[in-house]
């Protein structure tokens, strides 16, 4: 029985091994020849095997049997041969014992067969798998190379069309070079008729020279011979001469302030100019000829009683009364009043500047950089009476007005709003108060816009762009221990304040800019125009009010605030599409006032030309850490560095370019510093150095405190360094009235 279970398990082991046949003869074309065979013989010997054991065993089985049957027919033998096969059963129990033991063994060998067979099947299918992903990347492969062809043909094709446009480079190339050799002896012989006409040039020079040499003398002829002629006319002349010597010889001065009575209309005025420019003159050779002069200033005071003077072409026989004093003292510094002086302000190129002075209420320095063609900054220190009134206050003034689309707006300004609030302020005097109040500033810049705009209106048919001409006006006033800043515009004032805890400088911005770049400036814009989506636009990464301009509050600028100046003849550019029925920009300033305390330093003030490329700390910084000398010209030329920087360029290259193509690297900077002497300040002066400064105008004006009375109606002319007239006063009718020059 035993046998026969054994039988039929290695038959099922056996009918195993067909189905891998099979499974083999699939895979039989995929896997390598050798490793095939290889594995077909290992399962052919184990086929083997199992049929010889199988056969054995079958052996085994059958003598087991015939043993069986030979004890049961043996059964009745004598009991002689019992003895005997109980010997022979013994031995076939050993036997069987023996059987038993070795067919476990064989059970163990093919257990470790089947486990061989096992380990084969895995490794069989493994190679199965192996090989079907060596086929994948295969395909894969193959793919890849026919993608690659592909693009190698499209890479021929490039290569030609690359070594057809090298053909047609170097084929330019060589024109070019021909040109080039052709365009070099062209330069040459334009070089050698530049030698020609640069000698010619040179010729034509000096023989101009002579001809001016020459001019100058006829000039001079004439002068004298018209001289002459009015001398003879006015009959007598120079017999009322009487000259006032000694107390003004100490006097140095580079402009002379012309007194002259006239009582013609007004509409004669300047028909006078030309004949007190030439009784100037006549004044001058008969001083020289019958007084003393002061040969080194050059100053005189002389009263001439005239019998007879010859006016716009018929003669006047009444009394006329001509002075002429001496309009500056000597500047603080002792330096020199002349044009390009200390006192005038120097100029390097296009950089104007006034290194040093004082103010009543402590020292100051200034500087302007032009980058327009036409200086388009304009700018005005003033210390001393802030009052119309004789017993009003007195203080410091400083402006800066930064121009835009032309200097006209900026120039009015500088002319028109510090007298406005002098008026007002002596207009409403009050003695028991004796400082500036905000009202007046706000009444002074209300005042001075409207000015502008009848100007606008007065020249709109004859010169209509002047409507797109504005400002920005940054002001500040000391007065009575308080600063008042007002601003209207993207102009910055900075106050630099000690602090003790740290021993530092810090910068305090003290005005608030109107610059549509800001977002509270944008929310102020459209509260003030909330039916105007487009009252502020995105236009080229730049934020600007209807698309035109960046400040939101300005002086000026016309057509921004009135529909009468936003039509022809006004350029398109400037023309809005639809019309607006209130002022898109504001002309009233932010205004502050700040108490002035003794860590309080000093004063930046600056057009925004200056902050593009400084930050306040900066600024503050600088001047903290600097000599006072200078410091403004320091603070322009910090600037201009950055610029030049910005543009990747030299500092020294940026000097070389001239005015008008300079806008493209940077705008006009204007900078005043002013530093504020405590002590000063909490006295509150009645008086001090009175002075009256245009940045870089080249006019430096230290006006004299002296009195001089004068009768009957008066015409006052000034003369400027450049030798030209300019009307001071308008007719002012005066009855033994004091003027304060």
């Amino acid at each position: 029985q035993f046998c026969s279970q054994l039988l039929e398990f290695i038959k099922g082991k056996a009918a195993q091994l067909h189905p891998n046949k099979h499974r083999t003869e699939h895979i039989e074309n995929g896997l390598d020849a050798h490793f095939f065979l290889e594995s077909e013989a290992k399962i052919q010997g184990f086929k083997y095997g199992i049929e010889s054991l199988t056969m054995s065993l079958q052996k085994i089985s059958m003598l087991l049997q015939a043993e069986s049957n030979s004890t049961s027919q043996s059964s009745g033998v004598d009991n002689a041969l019992q003895l005997n096969s109980q010997y022979s059963e013994d031995g076939l129990r050993s036997e069987l014992k023996a059987e038993t033991l070795f067919s476990s063994l064989l059970r163990e060998k093919l257990f470790s067969k089947e486990l061989e067979v096992e380990q084969l099947q895995a490794e069989l299918a493994t190679a199965v798998r192996g090989n079907d992903m060596l086929k994948c990347e295969v395909q894969n492969g193959m793919e890849g190379l026919s993608c690659l062809s592909h693009k190698i043909k499209d890479l021929e094709l490039q290569l030609l069309n690359r070594n057809e446009d090298i053909n047609k480079l170097q084929t330019e190339l060589e024109e070019s070079r021909r040109e080039l050799e052709i365009l070099r002896d062209v330069l040459q012989k334009i070089s050698k008729e530049r030698d020609i006409l640069w000698e010619e040039v040179n010729k034509h020079r000096e023989k101009n020279m002579l001809l001016i040499s020459k001019v100058d003398e006829l000039k001079s002829k004439i002068e004298t011979l018209e001289e002459d002629i009015l001398l003879k006319e006015a009959g007598g002349f120079n017999r009322g001469l009487r000259v006032n010597r000694g107390k003004y010889s100490s006097y140095r001065c580079i402009k002379l302030t012309i007194l002259a009575p006239f009582t013609s209309e007004r509409s004669a005025r300047f028909n006078v100019l030309t004949v007190l420019q030439k009784s100037v003159c006549k004044l001058s050779r008969l001083s020289q000829v019958s007084t003393y002069r002061h040969q080194e200033t050059q100053c005189y005071i002389v009263e001439i009683l005239m019998v007879s003077a010859l006016i716009n072409g018929f003669l006047t026989s009444e009394t006329r009364y001509f002075i002429v004093s001496p309009c500056w003292k000597p500047s603080v510094e002792g330096g020199n009043s002349s044009r390009g002086g200390d006192a005038s302000g120097r100029v390097d190129g296009l950089l104007w500047y006034k290194d040093s002075g004082r103010h009543i209420n402590g020292e100051f320095s200034m500087a302007v950089i032009q980058a327009n063609k036409l200086l388009e900054d304009r700018s005005q220190l003033e210390s001393g009476p802030l009052s119309s009134f004789e017993s009003g206050p007195v203080g410091t003034f400083v402006g800066i007005y930064d121009g835009h689309g032309g200097p006209e707006a900026a120039e009015f300004i500088n002319d028109r709003l510090f007298n406005n609030m002098k008026t007002f302020h002596g207009a409403e005097f009050i003695p028991d108060n004796q400082g500036v109040s905000a009202e007046i500033i706000n009444k002074a810049f209300v005042e001075t816009e409207e000015e502008f705009l009848s100007l606008v209106k007065k020249q709109w048919l004859i010169k209509p762009q002047i409507a797109s001409v504005g400002s920005c006006c940054l002001v500040g006033i000391i007065c009575c221990g308080l600063l008042y800043i007002a601003n209207a515009g993207d102009s910055r004032v900075v106050l630099g304040r000690t602090e003790k805890t740290h021993k530092e400088v810090k910068a305090v911005q003290l005005s608030s800019e109107h610059n549509a770049s800001i977002e509270s400036v944008r929310e102020e814009l459209h509260l003030l125009h909330p039916n105007d989506p487009h009252i502020v636009v995105l236009k080229h990464k730049v934020w600007r009010v209807k698309g035109v301009i960046q400040v939101s509050r300005s002086l000026g600028d016309a057509y921004l605030k009135k529909t009468e100046f936003n039509r022809e003849p006004l350029l398109p550019k400037f023309r809005l599409p639809e019309p607006f029925h209130k002022p898109i920009l504001q002309a009233e300033p932010a205004i502050v006032v700040h108490k002035l305390y003794p860590e309080d330093q000093f004063l930046i003030f600056a057009s925004d030309g200056l902050w593009e490329y400084i930050s306040n700390q900066e600024a503050v910084d600088l001047v903290h850490s600097c000599p006072r000398n200078g410091i403004a010209r320091k603070l322009v030329k910090a600037a201009l560095h950055e610029a030049a920087r910005k543009r990747e360029m030299r500092y020294t290259d940026l000097k070389k370019i001239d005015r008008g193509v300079r806008r493209h690297f940077h705008d006009d900077i204007t900078v005043i510093v002013l530093f504020l002497d405590s002590h000063l300040i909490s006295r509150s002066p009645s008086h001090g150095p009175m002075l009256s400064i245009r940045g870089g105008s080249g006019q430096f004006s230290l006006v004299s405190r002296d009195f001089l009375t004068l009768h009957d109606s008066l015409w006052a002319v000034g003369i400027d360094v450049d030798g030209n007239l300019q009307e001071m006063v308008e007719n002012t009718k005066m009855s033994s009235s004091t003027i304060r020059l």
